[in-house]
């Protein structure tokens, strides 16, 4: 008798084991709500799919960045090398949808299509519309 109640207490211990592991992995992980707004810094850029090569920020300037605002609003954000570190702001505007982002400036319009967007990256890929070449750039939040 001990032997069969024995047998149904780990059978039990197996079943709350097997319940818990389920609760367990109902997909939480993986709700963090990730907007493309905000502040962006150049980080890698790939060019016809060639290696990776790090974006260099001018020494002793602000970091460059684009920065997604709300409403649709775009700006670029770059610092001359002349030794000023003077801004360059060029605004226009942006739209997502789904994978597919639409960035206009100075009324020309540059669809990418969004490799990666969680909260520290922002990954796309475009086609430069003057050399015909497939740029993927990378973005960091810092």
């Amino acid at each position: 008798m001990k032997n069969k109640t024995a047998k149904t207490f780990f059978r039990h211990l197996q079943l709350i084991a097997l319940f818990s592991f389920f609760l367990s992995c109902t997909g939480d992980e993986n709700t963090e709500n990730v907007t493309i707004e905000g502040r962006w810094y150049h980080y890698q850029v790939s060019v016809n799919n060639g290696t990776f090569q790090n974006y260099n920020h001018i020494t002793n300037c602000s970091k460059d960045y684009l920065e997604f605002l709300q409403n649709g609003i775009f700006k670029v954000v770059e610092h001359n090398d002349d030794g000023t570190c003077d801004e360059n702001i060029q605004n226009g505007t942006w739209d997502l949808n789904s994978n597919s982002l639409l960035i206009t400036i100075n009324s020309i319009n540059t669809p990418a299509e969004i490799l990666q967007l969680d909260s520290q990256t922002l990954k796309y890929q475009y086609t430069d519309e003057e050399t015909l070449d497939d740029i993927i750039v990378v973005f960091k939040r810092n």
